[in-house]
């Protein structure tokens, strides 16, 4: 029953927004409910998903709304991530970081050299998956938050475990620990634990 009442709610929330799209004028609110449409479809429906996001983009081509193609071209990156299309995904997340670059988005930067680095460590290519974690930490010192640095440095860690580099693993995991308790969120906490866990597992020296 409560899948019903679940599946339900999500048929009528995305029928709803479908409505106000068609009766919408080619406007950037247009964009944003094309935009939350692919959202909410994403869990049900990645073909529906990458459909309103690929609208979403085209209008904000037609718009010239940067900010609305960079949500675009981050929802497709998400939607081909879902699909286990990874190189789809990274040339997406490539697209929106090259445009918060050139609006100087540092927080849009960050979450997006996040997400190329965690593609290329799905990849196997971990040096260029280093490359954009170290790039957002860059990005996050510069902007003098702390909490932004713990995500990377958390991704760090896991690289050189799958590197098999347990010492440096250890390191970057014990930084991010460190950072995690300065800043309070001890939510992160557990990524931490697990990383150092398993790099001191390898070394021997678990206790």
């Amino acid at each position: 029953a409560c899948t019903f009442i679940s599946l339900h709610g999500y048929a009528n929330s995305v029928d709803s927004l479908l409505q106000r799209i068609r009766v919408s004028a080619d406007d950037t609110n247009k964009v944003k409910l094309l935009l939350s449409a692919s959202e909410k479809s994403m869990a049900d429906s990645i073909p529906a998903a990458i459909e309103y996001a690929r609208q979403a983009e085209n209008l904000s081509v037609k718009l010239a709304y940067n900010k609305g193609l960079i949500t675009a071209y981050t929802a497709l990156g998400n939607c081909y991530w879902r699909s286990d299309a990874h190189e789809h995904a990274l040339g997406y997340h490539h697209q929106a970081l090259k445009l918060r670059e050139n609006l100087k988005d540092s927080t849009g930067m960050h979450a997006s050299l996040n997400r190329i680095g965690q593609l290329y460590g799905i990849l196997g290519n971990y040096s260029k998956s280093l490359e954009y974690f170290f790039g957002a930490i860059r990005i996050a010192e510069a902007m003098g938050d702390k909490q932004k640095i713990t995500v990377p440095l958390h991704n760090i860690g896991h690289v050189y475990i799958l590197m098999k580099d347990y010492k440096k693993a250890l390191k970057f995991s014990m930084d991010a620990l460190k950072l995690n308790e300065e800043t309070g969120t001890p939510g992160e906490l557990a990524f931490s634990y697990n990383n150092i866990g398993i790099a001191l597992t390898h070394l021997g020296e678990f206790d």
